[in-house]
């Protein structure tokens, strides 16, 4: 039919940026990710309010002109909102500043990916079944993003790991995380002018 047709070829054209964009990287005519392609490459339903808005970053001098394919939501969270969400629920912590939390929340030099997941089974107890917190990552991320240059980011996280609590047996559902997740990339997408798509890693 016309409707299938016409999804066919959405689906061929998203297809065909795709493969541009990692040719591109392959070729080395990018910065890990960094393009100036087209914004059409992937529809943003926010995209005219984006175009409207007072952009947060308008006049720091930053130029965005990176793109990041693979970056973990929760492995990026900010170890001074860790400190604060930690606080608030009254959670025990070996530091009470930021630079005593980093050599628990962060690694400076490559090791085992053990090691790694140490790291992670750390901080996750943290945020786990916090809306706020949920949220304000996915809206800081952007910030974050967007000092770094980045222009267009995608950002993968797992919402079965964030939904139940250690602290106060909070639950919250995996479609209620995708929600908040959605609502801060899309507000911070709005203030700091960058475009942020989410890739959801679920468990069977």
């Amino acid at each position: 039919s016309t409707e299938i047709q016409s999804v066919s070829f959405e689906l061929y054209m998203a297809m065909r940026q795709s493969l541009f964009v990692l040719g591109c990287i392959s070729a080395g005519r990018l910065q890990r990710g960094s393009s100036n392609f087209s914004s059409k490459f992937v529809p943003n339903p926010t995209e005219d309010k984006t175009k409207k808005a007072t952009h947060k970053m308008a006049g720091t001098g930053i130029k965005k002109n990176k793109v990041e394919l693979h970056l973990h939501l929760d492995g990026s969270v900010r170890p001074s909102t860790l400190l604060d969400v930690g606080k608030r629920r009254g959670m025990p912590l070996p530091a009470d500043t930021v630079e005593g939390l980093l050599p628990y929340v962060s690694m400076d030099r490559p090791d085992s990916l053990v090691a790694m997941i140490q790291v992670f089974k750390f901080f996750l107890p943290i945020i786990q079944g916090d809306r706020q917190a949920i949220k304000r990552i996915a809206y800081e991320l952007c910030e974050d993003q967007a000092k770094h240059g980045v222009l267009y980011f995608e950002t993968r996280y797992c919402p079965h790991f964030l939904t139940q609590s250690q602290v106060d047996k909070t639950e919250l559902t995996p479609s209620e995380v995708v929600e908040l997740v959605n609502s801060g990339l899309n507000e911070g997408s709005r203030d700091f002018g960058v475009k942020a798509r989410s890739i959801l890693c679920l468990i069977r």
